[in-house]
């Protein structure tokens, strides 16, 4: 009598976490922000970390940070989150924030995927301060059908301290 065997599958879909990562010597924090789709609001659903960016501490010690977004879609609702190639993907500051004194933006450009954004943040601060951006982004749902967003107003920190300061 031939016997039956039952294959068992293993979901691999994951969500993941948003999280900063920081690399003090590469002076690299690299947001993991999550996008998903609410289909009761029919929107995407974007969460980001809060984002901190350490100062100089001294004079001599270099401010400028670069912080690279990249955006990793819900696998059970979304199949590919990308920054709009028609905009800024990063908006900063956003529209109800202004950059605190002593923070500049010096740059703001696609990153090596289209899932990627990057910015190069210099922080003089000497007060602790935050300030919000936006994030344009595109996201492709499971069932093929194409979800724009533009807003989030997740939140960037700056502190006078360096890390570990």
């Amino acid at each position: 009598m031939p016997a039956i065997m039952e294959q068992t599958t293993v979901d691999q879909c994951e969500t993941p976490e948003p999280t900063a990562i920081f690399d003090r010597e590469g002076r690299l924090i690299t947001a993991e922000v999550i996008v998903s789709w609410d289909s009761i609001e029919d929107k995407l659903i974007v969460q980001a970390p809060i984002i901190d960016i350490p100062g100089p501490g001294t004079e001599d010690e270099p401010s400028p940070w670069t912080v690279l977004w990249k955006l990793m879609p819900d696998c059970s609702t979304i199949q590919l989150a990308t920054f709009n190639s028609s905009s800024q993907g990063v908006i900063i500051p956003g529209p109800t924030s202004v950059l605190p004194l002593g923070v500049s933006l010096l740059e703001s450009e696609p990153g090596e995927t289209p899932d990627q954004w990057r910015v190069l943040i210099e922080n003089k601060a000497r007060s602790l301060s935050s300030f919000n951006y936006d994030l344009a982004i595109t996201g492709t749902l499971i069932s093929a059908d194409i979800k724009h967003h533009r807003d989030h107003d997740p939140t960037i920190v700056v502190t006078p301290d360096p890390i570990g300061g």
